[in-house]
């Protein structure tokens, strides 16, 4: 089955050609990661795709930028915040780190390879993003957002080091110090309502929300509902109003019914994620039905049979069409004649071997 205008905007964003080919270089760092190609640039580091020889698995090699590394406040903020998350080092959402070190004068940190690119990367595509993606992948990271409250760690985040796969699973390399802290004092989950919430808006709009002065939630919330109409995947038209409303109460607390609970989002977006994928399967359906129809419809024509009418089978039975060719009183009709002079045929010519033989 071909695939859907969404389907296609995934498989252009991950796409990915290295940016650099280093892999007839012979680079080995400390004698023992080996520098294969240069994936992605982000604002402090250069992030390499590489191979620990000794462990004989894939990694990932962060080497910091020149400029950063010379910002002594910063770069000793960036080694406490790597540090920092070692309390969820374990968890399937967050990068394993294998070593850091000074290498030639520059600070490298070696990491589990993942297959996904950089949040802010697939921002800067611009594409026209699937909504069940979409909606995976903010589940899972207010997920991973939940659990590093429940670690007391700060949920701050920079999109250039939260990294995304093709079915919306997520790897965070770090928090960062920032204002999504005052949770730590409220015990409150808004804030991280509010990112998931524009975040939302982001990836589905191609942009920002409340970048115009004097916009407010309702506003943004009727542009939101307005472009969605406008997609050309028109698949889940049906959560689109959900999808606004959702947008609204997460994103304003002056709302009726506003949500400012990770747990009550992720309800919200499960409920919204079932919906579109029951959609989603019953689309594909569809179309897999079509298309075999189609094929049927073909081989009826080459055979020069007409065309049968759909509404002389059971509407119930979507595939009784391919089951036509079977009724004997309609397609076909018994010549025993035939079968008769067939049987005599074979008779005489079986004798004329055997004497021309024996």
């Amino acid at each position: 089955m071909a695939l859907t205008i969404e389907q296609m905007a995934i498989e252009t964003a991950f796409k990915t050609k290295p940016v650099l080919n280093l892999t007839n270089k012979n680079l080995l760092i400390k004698d023992r990661y080996r520098v294969l190609n240069l994936l992605f640039e982000t604002s402090k580091t250069n992030v390499f795709r590489g191979v620990d020889v000794k462990e004989k698995r894939h990694i990932f090699i962060y080497v910091m930028k020149n400029q950063f590394f010379r910002k002594n406040k910063d770069l000793r903020n960036w080694i406490q915040e790597i540090k920092g998350l070692k309390k969820l080092r374990r968890d399937e959402q967050v990068f394993e780190v294998y070593d850091m070190d000074l290498w030639k004068k520059k600070l490298f940190l070696v990491t589990n390879s993942f297959e996904g690119i950089p949040l802010l990367d697939l921002i800067h595509h611009k594409l026209e993003l699937p909504i069940c993606f979409v909606l995976q992948f903010l589940l899972n990271l207010a997920q991973c957002l939940q659990k590093a409250k429940k670690s007391e760690l700060g949920t701050s985040l920079s999109k250039e080091e939260l990294y995304v796969a093709k079915d919306g699973s997520l790897q965070l390399l770090k928090f960062q110090k920032g204002s999504f802290n005052n949770h730590l004092l409220n015990n409150s989950d808004t804030e991280e309502v509010y990112f998931l919430s524009c975040l939302m808006f982001e990836l589905l709009m191609n942009k920002a929300p409340f970048s115009k002065s004097g916009s407010n939630a309702q506003l943004e919330g009727a542009h939101f509902l307005a472009n969605l109409r406008v997609r050309k995947d028109q698949i889940a038209s049906d959560i689109f109003a959900d999808l606004s409303n959702l947008f609204v109460m997460t994103s304003d607390v002056c709302v009726e019914n506003s949500i400012d609970s990770l747990d009550v989002l992720m309800g919200k977006l499960s409920d919204l994620l079932a919906k579109a994928t029951r959609i989603q399967e019953g689309h594909e359906d569809q179309v897999e039905r079509e298309e075999l129809n189609s094929a049927f419809d073909v081989v009826d024509a080459l055979r020069g049979d007409e065309p049968v009418s759909q509404t002389t089978f059971n509407k119930e039975n979507e595939y009784s069409r391919v089951w036509r060719g079977l009724d004997l009183d309609d397609k076909s009709k018994f010549d025993p004649d035939m079968v008769f002079k067939t049987c005599a045929f074979l008779i005489i010519f079986m004798s004329f071997i055997y004497k021309l033989y024996f």
